[in-house]
């Protein structure tokens, strides 16, 4: 995969969701987000997702795909469980795909 960012089209959404992975993309992501990442193992900012790994645990995938469900559905005036349950579903089905 190569440490480019990638990403995520969220079209019932109408945006695109930016993933960085790794080091180098680390300083991207700061410079972007304003966001210190030191230790984490991934930061949400907005739309925009990093990941520390290559390969990420499927946990540290949910619960940063858990963040950006709820930061695109804020975002868009959304409160609804379900939409929240399917966006993440599919954010994780996604981020898998990318990183496989």
């Amino acid at each position: 995969m190569g440490n480019a960012m990638k990403k995520i089209k969220v079209a019932v959404y109408n945006l695109d969701v930016r993933m960085y992975i790794g080091k180098k993309e680390a300083k991207e992501f700061e410079k972007i987000s304003g966001v210190k990442i030191e230790d984490s193992r991934g930061c949400v900012y907005g739309s925009d997702v990093y990941f520390k790994k290559k390969k990420p645990s499927i946990n540290t995938i949910a619960h940063e795909a858990s963040h950006l469900a709820y930061e695109i559905l804020y975002s868009r005036g959304v409160n609804d469980e379900e939409a929240r349950a399917y966006l993440t579903g599919y954010l994780v089905e996604q981020i898998v795909n990318l990183i496989s």
